[in-house]
């Protein structure tokens, strides 16, 4: 190989795999960031003859001092890619030898292929060429720069996502903040009219139901790195505010919900609770006899508190107490299999846990737990 070869330890590498960093706005929010990698000096270090980074068969990084790289080495390289992607994708290197394939290109001796990423059925592979055989010591660097490209491309990626998904949640929000704005004009207007103690009574209700959507858009749009809103709460009164809320529900099926009435205060976010005690109430009602009771009680354990939510339904079966948190698992009408899904999410960021069985006297019971707080 000509040139010295200078070893590369971690420092080295970690310096040769610097990258430029690429911002994501809404302009170029559609085209995916390509990151920038010192592709040539990594080519110099090691004493290669150049390097590529190609897609699709496109070279997109080409680093050839010498002009090794022509269009027929190019064809043949492709041509092999294409032909030995199976063994591309298991293989840590591929070494192609020039000199056994009538290559005209006497200054090549081998090309080094290494697959870095494949992302919508479009593959990414790193090409080095040199014009001796590179030594083990040699190829494992290669193998090194080589992941250190796979890894940076992967942080890239996710960040590319990541910064999309803030976007599309801005958008949702703006879009949805319109028709909640109008909803509370309207009830403003209609609250100026005369109106039944009945229909007032039922606009308070959908004030209240408005207001509790607009909450549930600003909580589900904000950012997770989002200040987490602890506050000291009565839970009777987060319990009644979601009961409030299902009040059409629970009166088709002339239902009652029973609860302890004296004030019990917790340290918790009142959002994320009283998504937690809505999902669990929405389910309960679902399977809940006409004209039966909904249950819930709470205590406190050693470290945590304990609450529980009781129906008088037909239970659960052995195969609904093995999937409880399972994605799109429902066997409520209309159910989309989401509601426990959240539920044990929600729990999750408090440090909660999520479980279910059967009520010795009939019916389902969903039990969770939160950490006492001092």
């Amino acid at each position: 190989m000509s040139g010295q070869v200078t070893p590369l330890n971690r420092s080295s590498l970690a310096h040769i795999t610097q990258v430029s960093k690429t911002h994501i706005n809404e302009d170029n929010i559609d085209s995916y960031p390509s990151a920038t990698f010192d592709l040539k000096q990594f080519v110099t270090q090691v004493g290669l003859l150049g390097g590529c980074i190609a897609e699709a068969g496109i070279v997109q990084t080409l680093i050839d001092p010498k002009c090794c790289w022509t269009k027929q080495v190019q064809k043949y390289v492709q041509d092999y890619i294409t032909n030995h992607q199976a063994q591309l994708a298991s293989t840590m290197i591929c070494c192609l030898s020039l000199k056994s394939a009538s290559i005209d290109q006497p200054n090549i001796h081998s090309v080094y292929i290494y697959q870095l990423y494949s992302s919508q059925g479009s593959t990414s592979y790193l090409c080095c060429w040199s014009d001796l055989p590179l030594s083990e010591k040699d190829q494992y660097c290669l193998s090194l720069f080589a992941q250190t490209l796979r890894t940076q491309a992967e942080l890239d990626r996710y960040s590319f996502i990541e910064q999309r998904s803030k976007l599309c949640l801005q958008k949702i929000r703006h879009q949805l903040q319109t028709p909640i704005s109008l909803n509370q004009l309207y009830i403003d207007l209609l609250k100026t009219a005369s109106l039944s103690q009945e229909a007032t009574n039922w606009l308070g209700h959908l004030q209240r139901l408005n207001h509790s959507l607009a909450n549930d858009v600003s909580q589900l749009t904000q950012s997770q790195q989002a200040d987490q809103t602890t506050e000291i709460h009565d839970l009777r009164q987060l319990l009644e505010e979601v009961a409030d809320r299902l009040t059409p529900q629970l009166q088709a099926k002339e239902l009652t919900i029973e609860y302890p009435h004296h004030p019990f205060r917790i340290s918790t976010d009142p959002w994320k609770l009283q998504q937690i005690l809505q999902n669990l109430l929405t389910n309960a009602i679902s399977f809940s006899p006409q004209g039966g009771e909904i249950r819930i009680d709470w205590q406190i354990l050693a470290s945590s508190i304990l609450l529980t939510v009781s129906d008088q339904g037909h239970g659960l079966s052995e195969s609904d107490l093995s999937s409880v948190g399972i994605p799109f698992y429902s066997r409520r009408p209309g159910g989309t299999g989401l509601g426990l899904t959240i539920v044990q999410q929600l729990l999750k960021e408090q440090q909660g846990d999520l479980w279910a069985k059967n009520h010795p006297a009939g019916g389902a019971q969903f039990c969770f737990t939160l950490p006492q707080c001092a």
